[in-house]
């Protein structure tokens, strides 16, 4: 499926931290602390695969992956955690779905 496992750091485990990397093309997440002092060089780390989140848009993104469709859009965010939940799901999901779509585009270019 396209969830993502927002349950945790994938490399420690730690739950509830604040700010948190939400990794695009493996849809997970890993600690700030995980990400800068893994230096193993046999795992393969893509540069600007990894968005940083906070605990705001991670609840969403969780909120959204559980929750039943009638209750949708009873979650809200201020205006900068939706931009960021924005852009991350997008990302998340573009790659998911491997294209682009002229209509997102379109729309991205409106609403800028």
């Amino acid at each position: 499926g396209l969830s993502p496992d927002l349950s945790c750091c994938r490399e420690c485990g730690c739950v509830g931290e604040e700010n948190v990397y939400f990794d695009v093309l493996n849809g997970n997440t890993i600690c700030r602390n995980c990400l800068v002092n893994d230096n193993d060089p046999t795992k393969e780390r893509e540069t600007g695969s990894y968005l940083l989140a906070n605990g705001s848009v991670i609840s969403a993104m969780q909120y959204v992956e559980t929750t039943k469709f009638e209750r949708l859009f009873a979650y809200s965010l201020g205006d900068e955690a939706f931009s960021l939940f924005y852009a991350i799901c997008e990302k998340y999901l573009l790659h998911q779905i491997g294209k682009s779509f002229v209509t997102l585009e379109l729309y991205n270019e409106q609403i800028k």
